[in-house]
């Protein structure tokens, strides 16, 4: 019998891409939507509509196995007008899960938080607002976890990647700058950063899932998913450059460093157990440029 995810997030970059590849292992996905979605692709793709209530997640009578915690709202800087949307999604949601899990005895559950949550060397000194929000759903993750209600990981991410990727990534400006031939206007460029392919995340995920059907995990642990290379922004420019063959204009200094910039990303926790990143980032260029083209 396949087994049953919930999972929300599911329209984002990681989130669809991770679905495709839960489908594909036969699990069987309820996708937790804020919108109402009739279309259906897949027998066991389900939608299922959340207004913001701990009540509409009731409505799934059936037993789910683990659930997977993907949805966020990011902002850099954030306003007042967006406050309320971040701590609904980054914690008020989260929370809201924990008691449906506790509520119908879920025992396994993802969290999906961020390196930003630290600025320096320390395990925590949030770089803004959602970097806070999310530290502080990780320690309410804690209370759940410690108290015996449920088992959980959480996956600590850097900076993502891949194909069909359209968020305004560093990365995606430089190639975006690259088609356009266009000079790119950048900060000084000393920042160390690590990008992982979403292949890599998407495998993370699915170890991550088959430890805890495992019962492997207990209580809770976190894990930190980072690619090999590490790259100052200059670096990766240089980098794009080989691999591209191309020469890019480049304007360093334009841009001023952002308020409580994270200057080095050193990893702070142990990776997943025997799970290591099968692209680099000229294997993953290459398959952005293969979509490209196939295009």
């Amino acid at each position: 019998m396949s087994k049953r995810i919930l999972i929300t997030g599911g329209t984002g970059y990681i989130g669809s891409n991770l679905i495709d590849e839960l489908l594909k292992k036969d699990f069987e996905v309820y996708a937790l939507l804020n919108i109402s979605n009739t279309n259906k692709l897949n027998d066991k793709l389900h939608f299922v509509k959340y207004d913001g209530t701990f009540e509409s997640l009731l409505v799934i009578e059936v037993e789910i196995d683990i659930i997977v915690h993907l949805a966020t709202v990011f902002v850099s800087n954030h306003s007042t007008q967006v406050v309320d949307s971040m701590f609904k999604t980054n914690i008020l949601l989260g929370v809201h899960l924990l008691e449906f899990a506790k509520e119908r005895g879920i025992k396994r559950f993802i969290n999906t938080s961020t390196y930003a949550q630290s600025i320096d060397s320390s395990y925590y000194n949030p770089q803004n607002l959602y970097a806070a929000t999310k530290q502080a759903f990780d320690d309410i993750l804690k209370f759940y976890s410690e108290t015996g209600t449920i088992n959980s990981i959480t996956l600590a991410l850097y900076d993502t990647y891949g194909p069909r990727d359209n968020r305004p990534k560093f990365i995606n400006l430089v190639i975006e700058a690259f088609k356009k031939d266009e000079i790119f206007n950048m900060s000084p460029g000393n920042q160390i950063i690590r990008y992982v392919y979403i292949d890599d995340v998407v495998n993370a995920f699915c170890m991550s899932i088959e430890l805890l059907l495992s019962n492997s995990i207990n209580k809770s642990i976190t894990y930190n998913v980072y690619g090999d290379e590490s790259f100052s922004l200059n670096e990766m420019i240089t980098h794009l450059c080989e691999i591209f063959k191309i020469k890019l204009k480049t304007n360093p200094g334009f841009y001023k460093y952002r308020d409580r910039e994270i200057m080095d990303c050193e990893p702070k926790y142990e990776r997943i157990p025997n799970w290591i990143p099968n692209f680099n980032l000229e294997a993953g260029i290459n398959q952005i440029l293969l979509q490209n083209e196939n295009n």
